[in-house]
């Protein structure tokens, strides 16, 4: 698929009516040197996906081998080419500014103490992908042979421009594991399973909030401090949301398998497989050999639990487009009104042949109004 590069002559972050996606052909670091000057302060989420010096040549443009195998240097020159980006990027960041950066074992202790000395020891954590499913299968890694081990994980490097002015949202639990919820009671709302309710007649204050007693079914007293008021109890018990179970139990909490359910994020990720990305990829061309791109429900949990709603988000090495389909779902089905800029060196032609016509198809499914332009570093920034 080609597209031709639109002159913009006023590629700036203005408010439009629709949101506008620019998707930028050309050197990373160059573009956010110039984005400089109208997009200062601008951002408030950075997702990337970066060579991960692998000490393997994926591609010719970001090579993924910086170093021979037994250089000294073999850190080195993958950092010089990370700080250069990231001294281009901080102009662009907004206070509230949150940075995702995906990274593997090779580089993790560099790359933390590059974004430490950028950000501060204090504005920087680390997150853990687990990209094989518990309930996985062959297919997702689960019989992968190794001589010591299964690497069974990623990182993501969280760095923040303010740590203590941000508060991430709760955010929808991902798939769980089925095989968890059962329904005992032939509930027609389908497979539930039981959640605590109350806290344990040890931990219960009696001077607390929501310390009341409850009668069971069969007449029994329970005083405990419960999680909910008494009316909100009573609201649940008349929905059918108690279980009651034998009369002997302490009540708990029935919560639905279909039923989504707000939760702290967690710094462990889980139920969201690599190969959900790969199998993305392939209902767009099944020729395409793109090495681990990342799933859309990855980037979708960071949007989710970091950006406001109607954020600038930025990634830099765009890819395959796996964050632009995310925020282009997210606007559609979530009523976000999110905007991006997307920048991609269109290594291998990835950018005609897999980012623009994924993020076509992800626009004409959904019917989404929204905006994307498309711009060649070699025109007017």
């Amino acid at each position: 698929m080609k597209v031709s590069p639109e002159k913009f002559e006023s590629f700036m972050p203005g408010k439009q009516e629709n949101p506008v996606h620019y998707i930028i052909k050309g050197d990373n670091a160059s573009i956010l040197r110039k984005m400089h000057f109208r997009w200062e302060k601008s951002f408030d989420f950075v997702y990337i996906d970066p060579p991960y010096n692998t000490g393997k040549t994926q591609n010719r443009k970001y090579n993924d081998r910086f170093w021979d195998y037994y250089s000294r240097e073999k850190h080195e020159k993958w950092l010089v080419f990370m700080r250069e980006r990231f001294d281009a990027l901080m102009p662009l960041l907004s206070d509230r500014a949150v940075v995702f950066v995906s990274i593997d074992d090779r580089e993790l202790p560099h790359l933390i103490l590059l974004l430490r000395e950028l950000f501060g020891e204090w504005n920087t954590e680390v997150m853990i992908w687990h990209k094989i499913p518990g309930e996985g299968h062959a297919g997702q890694g689960k019989m992968k042979r190794a001589k010591r081990f299964r690497i069974d994980h990623e990182y993501i490097v969280v760095a923040y421009k303010n740590k203590d002015i941000l508060r991430f949202n709760k955010i929808r639990s991902p798939n769980p594991v089925r095989k968890h919820y059962g329904n005992p009671d032939n509930d027609p709302r389908g497979p539930w399973i039981s959640a605590e309710i109350c806290k344990s007649a040890k931990k219960s204050n009696p001077g607390g909030k929501n310390y009341y007693t409850i009668i069971t079914p069969q007449g029994r007293k329970i005083t405990r401090q419960w999680h909910v008021s008494r009316a909100e109890f009573e609201r649940l018990d008349q929905e059918g949301r108690i279980w009651w179970g034998n009369g002997r139990i302490i009540p708990r909490l029935k919560k639905f398998l279909n039923e989504p359910r707000l939760i702290t994020p967690s710094s462990v990720i889980g139920n969201i497989s690599q190969t959900e990305g790969v199998q993305m990829l392939k209902s767009i061309d099944a020729r395409a050999d793109f090495k681990h791109p990342k799933p859309v429900r990855l980037i979708k949990y960071l949007l989710e639990m970091a950006a406001p709603d109607d954020a600038w988000i930025l990634d830099f090495f765009a890819g395959t487009g796996s964050t632009g389909q995310a925020v282009l779902e997210m606007n559609v089905t979530e009523g976000k009104q999110f905007r991006s800029v997307l920048i991609s060196n269109d290594e291998d032609g990835t950018l005609h042949q897999l980012l623009l016509p994924r993020l076509m198809q992800v626009k004409e499914k959904h019917k989404s109004e929204d905006k994307i332009v498309f711009i060649d570093e070699n025109s007017e920034l």
